[in-house]
């Protein structure tokens, strides 16, 4: 099993693979996202025979890959990553979109060429449910009570941010009325916007990486989503609103990594993304002066250098351990063409890609 040229894939597209082997289901691409098998599992009873299928589950789009008559490949969006396309031309551009990560996938996994599917898109309907609020209710210190919450997470200010949480906000209202009328659906949409906005303010704050905190924001949205008992609103509130500031105080107190070792770092996990010292200062906070001046004194080498290097690694593991064509390799990871990867490639490894792989071929001699 490729799993880490699918756990490559899946940070391009910021999506996890699944695999079902006509009896287990089991994750083959780790991206630290929330765990997903009881959808896979649920998507799998919907599945259409010998097509392409995208199950729409509550706006969850799970994608089954039939591989042969038992196993299947399937391709789930990371929570925070999701795209809900609202007409004909978004869903249109939408199943296009997975219908290419699906023909790159199947290559992987199989080393051949994607048949001829037919693409089902399949569409499980919500019950909706009416529920009143009282329009005579002044919520103006309620929202004010919730702004402070936003304000002392950007801080991380914990004794603030507890105190906050014990006065009625507009979160706690609204939750607690679709408590009250039994709208388990209400009270989840409720708290996924109040941690969206929590994690908002906390990626403004600039206290952790942006991709940190959305991953972070990844699986406690997916904690709520699948929730079976949901506890009294007030609790499950505070409790989710504490561990979000928890796990951002975890990974700030964590982070004592130099200026030069967080660019190595961010350059390694988004080997697959375009890369340049203005794009690697803007995420790390800092000027692209005092960047460029520090990563060539811990790393005797430009940060450009170190991208060019980092990226012709991976392309050496993907020529070896896969057969997708060089220019979709070119691409995956983010070169302007082919013919430009062709010529790093050659500049770093002294041979071009098509060389490469046939002489790291088993049955080259």
């Amino acid at each position: 099993m490729k799993k880490e040229l699918f756990s490559l894939l899946g940070n391009v597209a910021s999506v996890d693979f699944y695999f079902f082997n006509g009896t287990d289901i089991s994750l083959i691409s780790d991206n630290n996202a929330f765990n997903m098998t009881e959808l896979a599992k649920e998507s799998l009873q919907l599945q259409v025979p010998n097509t392409l299928t995208i199950v729409n589950l509550n706006n969850f789009y799970v994608t089954i890959i039939p591989i042969d008559k038992i196993r299947r490949l399937l391709i789930i969006p990371h929570i925070n990553t999701t795209n809900i396309p609202q007409d004909y031309r978004e869903i249109t551009k939408f199943v296009d979109n997975l219908n290419s990560l699906s023909s790159l996938a199947y290559q992987l996994f199989t080393n051949k060429k994607k048949p001829n599917w037919k693409t089902c898109v399949k569409k499980i309907p919500t019950a909706q449910k009416e529920v009143d609020f009282n329009s005579k209710i002044d919520l103006t210190a309620k929202f004010k009570n919730e702004q402070t919450i936003f304000k002392t997470i950007k801080n991380l200010n914990f004794n603030q941010f507890n105190m906050a949480l014990d006065k009625l906000t507009l979160t706690q209202y609204m939750g607690t009325i679709f408590e009250q009328n039994n709208y388990a659906r209400g009270e989840k949409d409720v708290m996924i916007r109040f941690v969206s906005l929590l994690m908002n303010n906390v990626i403004e704050s600039g206290q952790v990486l942006i991709d940190v905190a959305l991953k972070i924001q990844d699986d406690i949205l997916g904690t709520i989503e699948f929730k079976k008992n949901i506890p009294p609103f007030e609790i499950w509130m505070k409790q989710v609103a504490i561990r979000c500031f928890k796990e951002i105080q975890k990974i700030k107190d964590e982070s004592a990594l130099s200026i030069p070792e967080k660019c190595s770092s961010y350059i390694k996990n988004h080997i697959n993304q375009k890369l340049s010292l203005t794009i690697l200062a803007q995420n790390l906070g800092c000027s692209k002066s005092s960047l460029a001046h520090s990563f060539k004194k811990k790393y005797n080498q430009t940060t450009s250098s170190y991208i060019n290097i980092q990226k012709v690694k991976a392309a050496q593991y993907m020529l070896i351990n896969s057969s997708v064509n060089i220019s979709e390799i070119a691409y995956t990871l983010s070169f302007n063409n082919p013919n430009y990867f062709t010529r790093i490639f050659k500049h770093y490894v002294g041979m071009s890609p098509t060389a490469y792989r046939v002489n790291s071929s088993p049955n080259y001699s």
